[in-house]
């Protein structure tokens, strides 16, 4: 009788361990590789919706349309005026293809993973029949703009409008749920500003076009 819970419990440790090797093996393969796939793909089709808004509509890459800068009678900057209309029309457009774009991403992709990656072996990692992947998207993709100040030359200072998007996905396999978080940044418009600009736009430049 002894002996047998001996190798009862001998077997469920055994069954525990290798568990959560196979666990550990899988979250290693597929943080090493899958992930980085999925993130460029991602990436690649936020970008796309973002250049596709910005190409048929040319009062998108207007840099005028969103800011309108003063000279004063000295040739300085004597103020920036933001057109929050414009970055919210902008923003309202971007966040809905976007968002778009990711879930059409997460439907039409089946992402798979050899079963041997949970043996962690590199020459077994690519055998065996394949465990898929499942992407969901959670929540909204969120889009904001930001702007920075370059100085270029004395007096003249370069603005550009940038895009940022963040979306986050959830991939799920037999044994392993993992969120990703997916960034990128776009150019919009730019423009070079003649004349020395205040000090308090160089400092805020990255709430400059935040709507609050």
């Amino acid at each position: 009788m002894v002996v047998y819970v001996v190798l009862v419990v001998l077997v469920v440790v055994l069954s525990v361990y290798s568990f959560n090797a196979a666990r550990s093996n899988l979250i290693d393969f597929v943080d090493e590789y899958t992930s980085a796939n999925i993130t460029a793909e991602l990436v690649d089709g936020i970008n796309n919706a973002v250049l596709k808004i910005l190409s048929d509509n040319d009062t998108y890459r207007n840099y005028d349309n969103f800011v309108e800068i003063t000279v004063g009678s000295d040739g300085n900057v004597s103020l920036i005026n933001v057109n929050m209309l414009m970055v919210n029309l902008l923003l309202c457009d971007l966040t809905e293809k976007t968002q778009i774009n990711v879930n059409n991403l997460c439907k039409e992709k089946i992402y798979n993973v050899p079963f041997y990656a949970i043996t962690g072996s590199l020459m077994l990692a690519q055998l065996g029949k394949n465990i898929e992947i499942e992407v969901k998207p959670i929540g909204h993709v969120e889009c904001k703009l930001t702007s920075v100040f370059d100085g270029v030359s004395i007096n003249q200072t370069l603005h550009r409008i940038y895009v940022e998007v963040t979306a986050r996905v959830k991939m799920i396999l037999p044994l392993y749920v993992k969120d990703l978080y997916v960034k990128t940044k776009i150019v919009v418009a730019e423009n070079v500003i003649v004349g020395k600009v205040p000090e308090v736009y160089l400092q805020n430049q990255d709430k400059l076009l935040q709507l609050n």
